[in-house]
């Protein structure tokens, strides 16, 4: 019975990484009811987290939280400092995911200090990787960069030459930081490096991130066709929360064609997934999109009431960089009805920002200069003005 569900857990891990994630449930389940029989501690966490991982890729939330709590438990009696640092990641990712920051910094913080003191160089690449991209989603760019730096000295000790984890986490830095060919070498990069370990999820999520680098280089129909494999590939696993995010990536790819309807559609949908999945980020990011779809269609009403739902959902994301998405939609609602100075106020203030991302920036810088002829004076603010007081309005 030990031998089979350790048989059972690593038939699983191959269904896994080989995308056919229903498979690799019922093995985990199975290996999981083997272990309890036997009291095996390591399989019990080993099983607790995969279970845990093949769930939390179905968008089925409700179980995951109390597996990794389970596999935190086994894997401490056991041992098992690789386990544990696994366990901690997925925690700090889930908190981050659903906007809990303080708890996701605990995990990844416990973690990255556990594969220190134990010289667990492949666990600490992990979380590094995941707590680079907080920071990153913080607008802490130089912060995450140089987790990523530290990330490359592992793969040094390693002797592993390129992490494909690695290269997207270096991608979305530059992208943020509007060095796009760079971001695109490392997104494109990334792709045959996941194939060849076989790691097919990630070699999807490498296409997705593609998709935004050629569309920010203005080769659109290079960004469809990253998208499109994507979601092709997503939607056959069933793999809901990357389906969620490459939705909102066919978004943009819509609204930088002006199709507007074919954009509306797809952040219609992305918008429905995450709110199943419990992810604010993501709804934000579509609240804000939704807005600006409805600005540019003229359609006051309808855009008033998505920035209130987007303000609606702040309290619970931790996102700047997608904060910074949503008060470039304001300032287009200001201009579009009245308001044109406060906008071009709000454009200018944006751009002065070095927690925005790039592409924020110069969305802001494009807006202002085609508002320049119609605004004589706009008053300035001052670039130490708050984001959170920036957002803070109403309408009435």
């Amino acid at each position: 019975t030990h031998v089979e569900a350790q048989l059972r857990d690593w038939l699983g891990t191959l269904y896994f990484f080989s995308g056919e994630h229903d498979a690799a449930t019922q093995q985990f389940r199975d290996a999981l009811r083997l272990a309890k029989l036997v009291g095996d501690s390591h399989t019990l966490g080993s099983a607790s987290f995969h279970l845990a991982q093949a769930l939390h890729m179905q968008g089925e939330i409700t179980e995951t939280i109390p597996l990794l709590e389970h596999a935190h438990q086994h894997f401490t009696q056991a041992d098992d400092a690789r386990g544990l640092i696994g366990t901690m990641n997925m925690l700090g990712q889930l908190f981050r995911q659903r906007g809990d920051i303080d708890e996701a910094r605990r995990w990844y913080q416990g973690g990255i200090e556990l594969g220190r003191a134990r010289h667990d160089y492949y666990g600490l690449l992990v979380i590094l990787n995941n707590m680079g991209v907080l920071l990153h989603e913080l607008g802490d760019f130089a912060g995450s960069l140089a987790l990523f730096d530290e990330s490359e000295e592992l793969l040094q000790k390693l002797g592993t030459a390129q992490d494909g984890l690695v290269m997207l986490n270096f991608g979305r830095n530059y992208e943020a930081l509007g060095d796009i060919d760079k971001a695109a070498a490392f997104y494109e990069g990334a792709i045959p490096v996941f194939e060849a370990q076989h790691a097919r999820h990630h070699a999807l999520v490498a296409r997705s991130w593609a998709s935004r680098a050629a569309r920010l280089r203005g080769d659109l129909t290079q960004a469809q066709q990253w998208i499109d494999e994507a979601l092709r590939g997503f939607r056959q696993n069933n793999t809901l929360f990357s389906i969620a995010d490459s939705l909102a990536n066919l978004g943009d790819i819509g609204l930088a064609r002006a199709e507007l309807d074919g954009a509306e559609k797809a952040y219609d949908e992305s918008l429905q997934l995450v709110r199943q999945l419990g992810q604010p980020g993501g709804e934000l990011r579509c609240a804000a999109a939704l807005a600006r779809i409805a600005t540019m269609r003229g359609d006051s009403t309808k855009a008033q009431e998505w920035l209130e739902t987007a303000v609606s959902i702040l309290p619970k994301t931790h996102q700047l960089i997608i904060q910074y998405q949503l008060l470039a939609s304001l300032a287009m609602f200001f201009a579009a009805n009245g308001n044109a100075a406060h906008g071009m106020a709000l454009l200018n203030w944006i751009q002065q920002q070095p927690t925005a991302m790039w592409e924020t920036r110069q969305f802001a810088q494009n807006e202002a200069a085609a508002l320049h002829d119609q605004v004589e004076n706009v008053a300035t603010i001052s670039p130490d003005r708050s984001l959170t007081e920036l957002l803070t309005f109403n309408f009435s």
